[in-house]
């Protein structure tokens, strides 16, 4: 957000009558009585009855009360008054925080105007690009404004909102649409959304009782804790179920209604397991199956949140350079195209959740000072995105690996699109790069590569690890001691180095200064060979494939689906149900133990496929061998087959933390 957007008016948003009144709400008239002649008794009612409505107004919804107008939208605008707790000074400085990351977009602020609690007008000047400094300021002030969507900006993460023109999605984030009084930051708030009846706000943020159809309530204390819980605005598709100790709730909004809630959900529960099953596993002996009991997540409630739109130009796409878009303690949110099921888009849904819920551990429970940032606004900087960034994206990897959601040959391939991609960026320090990210241009470009180059150190961290502990110690298990150290969670930014090398072992601080401080290029080819593995620059070599389709689950018929037939060799119709292959019997359920057969079939090993075409009430096995093609791959990791029996026992413990195989 700039705050160079906002348009210095004295003309305030025009609120209907239902939001508009002074400090703590208007106070209801008390009727004219048809006589002047009172009562003792009925004037002290009538004195009670204003003292109890003056009380009612100031602490029953005490802190910060903020309305926002979802009913009354016009040109892509939303009116927002933000009502203040009492403040001590006769200045106030209200503060819209910007993003820590790449891009300066999101809201604006237009025709914004302050007031005093008697409703006079207050001067105030803007004294940066995320801040307000009122004058004359006496016990309370109301700002009103409008925010504005912008449907062609680059996008800032931390302050995304999205106001759909057709009024029929509205993703609100406090970032985007409200800030804090400076002092004021652990005040209680109480949002007030009026709201079109149709819609429904898909949230973590618990309702008040005296919410209705077209007024939701919230309250939530203090500012801070706002932050972490976003709300999405559209047609009722939610769906919830419980795992892992959490309460989940999955929100679809989908332009064209191709997806759904509940579809979702098949998705994503075996990503929530995953993850309780990686961070639970131990050390030792420990098998990190897919029957592995898991660990409760750190968290009591978390919402996924999706939006789904035929939009190709929608600014909520344009932000969507990796991953969610927007994510916090207890929900994620992300903008997807409007696209059939396929496998991709599994694929894609699965690492982003993983990414994202990895979150709840890092850098939720090992963080740092500068780190633990909820309002966003502080010009320092952390300096270790590689870790919250990139050990998050290869941990969320080898999460989907050890929970049989991603095959170790899918693995390796991303790690290799991964090398690809660090390529096309200059050598910095990530330290340096992540330091100063809000300060110049050249360091907000190199932002994507956190996932990418933070990736690939992370997994060469691992080997290290691996190596000079001799399987006994990894990365995983260093991040559980750093988060359960009895000092607590939270380390001075610029120890925490020194603290993971005390942590680990000598070697581990030469690899930080070499390739996290410093911008030494990664050294793929030696850390690789320690665990059985070869590194090409480039490599050549035949692809088997057997041709053009997508498989995806048809829940009705209970069976996975061909869809999107091109070239094949089997004969296969649109909509035909995978019955078997190799007269093995595949379902939804144990797709995943087969789909090796037929994604990544064996250079001439031929392929018996069953399948069901449910409009002839017919079945039909078909056989076929797979085509060959060369393939060119950058970056290629492939298995060394004279490793030594060390090597593939160091491999097997950084990839699924066995021992002794």
């Amino acid at each position: 957000m700039t705050m160079n957007d906002i348009a210095t008016t004295n003309q305030a948003p025009k609120f209907p009558p239902s939001l508009s009144g002074g400090k703590g709400g208007s106070i209801p008239a008390i009727p004219s009585p048809k006589t002047n002649h009172f009562s003792g008794a009925a004037i002290l009612r009538a004195l009670l009855l204003v003292i109890f409505l003056q009380l009612y107004s100031l602490t029953t919804y005490a802190g910060y009360r903020v309305t926002i107008d979802l009913q009354n939208t016009r040109q892509n605008r939303v009116a927002v008054k933000v009502e203040s707790p009492e403040l001590q000074q006769n200045y106030a400085i209200y503060r819209i925080p910007v993003s820590q990351e790449a891009n300066n977009g999101g809201a604006k602020l237009e025709e914004l105007a302050a007031y005093d609690q008697n409703g006079k007008h207050l001067k105030y000047e803007l004294i940066d690009n995320s801040a307000i400094m009122i004058y004359e300021v006496n016990r309370y002030v109301r700002l009103e404004y409008y925010v504005t969507g912008k449907e062609t900006n680059g996008g800032n993460k931390a302050t995304l909102s999205h106001i759909q023109p057709d009024n029929q999605f509205f993703l609100l984030n406090r970032n985007g649409f409200f800030g804090y009084f400076e002092g004021y930051e652990t005040e209680p708030v109480t949002l007030f959304i009026h709201k079109p009846k149709e819609l429904f706000g898909a949230t973590n943020l618990q309702r008040q009782d005296n919410s209705t159809d077209t007024l939701d309530i919230f309250t939530k204390p203090p500012q801070s804790l706002l932050h972490e819980n976003l709300i999405m605005y559209a047609r009722p598709d939610t769906f919830s179920f419980r795992a892992s100790g959490t309460a989940f709730t999955i929100a679809v909004y989908s332009e064209t209604g191709a997806h759904k809630a509940r579809d979702l959900y098949y998705i994503l529960k075996p990503v929530v397991q995953s993850v309780s099953r990686f961070w639970a596993t131990g050390n030792g002996n420990s098998h990190a199956t897919a029957d592995t009991a898991g660990m409760a997540l750190p968290v009591k409630q978390y919402a996924f949140l999706f939006y789904f739109t035929k939009n190709d130009r929608s600014a909520a796409l344009n932000m969507n350079d990796y991953g969610g878009l927007m994510c916090s303690a207890t929900s994620s949110f992300y903008a997807l195209p409007e696209i059939n099921y396929s496998p991709n888009l599994y694929r894609l849904l699965q690492r982003m959740a993983a990414h994202e819920l990895t979150h709840l551990f890092l850098p939720n429970l090992l963080h740092t000072n500068l780190s633990e940032r909820p309002l966003g606004n502080e010009k320092l900087q952390t300096r270790h995105l590689w870790l919250y960034e990139g050990a998050t994206e290869y941990i969320a990897l080898l999460t989907l690996l050890r929970g049989g959601l991603l095959e170790e040959d899918d693995f390796w391939e991303e790690i290799s699109k991964k090398a690809a991609a660090a390529e096309q960026y200059p050598a910095m320090s990530m330290t340096e790069v992540s330091s100063n990210l809000n300060r110049k241009s050249k360091y907000r470009a190199w932002f994507p590569n956190f996932y990418y180059r933070g990736a690939l150190a992370a997994l060469l961290f691992d080997v290290q690890l691996a190596e000079a502990s001799e399987n006994r110690f990894n990365l995983r298990l260093l991040l559980k001691e750093l988060m359960n150290l009895p000092q607590g969670n939270i380390y001075p930014d610029e120890t925490l180095p020194d603290t993971i090398t005390a942590h680990s072992n000598p070697q581990a601080g030469q690899f930080i200064r070499q390739y996290i401080d410093g911008k030494e290029k990664l050294s793929y080819t030696k850390l690789l060979s320690a665990i059985g593995m070869n590194y090409y620059p480039e490599m050549t070599e035949p692809f088997a494939t057997f041709g053009q389709f997508w498989l995806f689950p048809n829940y009705k018929a209970k069976a996975m689906q061909f869809v999107h037939i091109g070239k094949e060799p089997f004969g296969l119709r649109e909509g035909d149900l995978l019955a078997a292959l190799n007269d093995n019997p595949v379902t939804i359920g144990n797709f995943d133990q087969y789909k090796h057969l037929i994604y990544r079939p064996n250079i001439d090993q031929p392929l018996q496929v069953t399948i069901r075409r449910p409009r002839m009430g017919q079945s039909f096995t078909f056989s076929a061998t797979p085509y060959v093609t060369p393939k060119t791959t950058q970056h290629a990791i492939r298995q060394n087959k004279q490793a030594t029996g060390k090597a593939l026992q160091r491999k097997a413990w950084v990839l699924y933390e066995r021992v002794g195989e």
